[in-house]
């Protein structure tokens, strides 16, 4: 994964513990980089023993973080230079997921190892998405549910995600039931 990513794990964990609590996370994980370059690949071994390491330090379950750094990752993602490519990318939540896959495409082109993941969205019914996750990598649904819940907060949206088909064995597909409705329209 890019540097990039392993960036928003610290911005989070410093924000929401401590630079204390980075510094133990990557002794736990075993990671002795000062500082990671947003445009450099790194291992994604060394971003899974970070998250590894998180959940020892700060004495967190796995998937309550995997989300909580998806909803992050949406936040810090907008603050970089990828923030015009996220305004260019669709008004509604529904047209963003949509256009995830071109956004990769734009940020692939400035990054030649990037191996994103792939969307296919599927309107079910008014407000009801299936959304179809595709990576070889494992173990990031979690990741996933964050994320869209963090794109229904850009976009002002009440959001909630099930994940309701995870991959089977050597599967790289997972799938999800997203339901999203404007938050004046709750009120109403």
């Amino acid at each position: 994964m890019y540097g990039m990513v392993n960036r928003s794990i610290e911005e989070f964990i410093v924000r929401q513990h401590g630079e204390a609590a980075w510094r133990a996370t990557k002794k736990r994980a075993s990671v002795d980089a000062e500082v990671f370059l947003s445009m450099r690949p790194y291992p994604d071994e060394v971003t899974y023993r970070l998250v590894v390491g998180a959940c020892e330090e700060l004495q967190l379950d796995a998937d309550a973080l995997l989300r909580d750094l998806g909803a992050n990752w949406v936040s810090f993602a907008a603050k970089t230079s990828y923030g015009r490519l996220m305004n260019n990318s669709g008004e509604t939540l529904p047209a963003f997921l949509r256009r995830l896959d071109a956004l990769h495409s734009k940020v692939g082109m400035g990054c030649p190892e990037l191996k994103p993941p792939s969307f296919r969205v599927k309107e079910i019914a008014e407000g009801e998405l299936e959304l179809q996750y595709f990576s070889k990598r494992e173990g990031l649904q979690s990741f996933v549910i964050g994320l869209i819940r963090g794109l229904g907060e850009r976009f002002g949206q009440d959001v909630e995600v099930d994940l309701v088909q995870p991959r089977g064995d050597g599967e790289v597909m997972d799938v999800f039931r997203v339901r999203h409705w404007d938050r004046k329209e709750a009120i109403a």
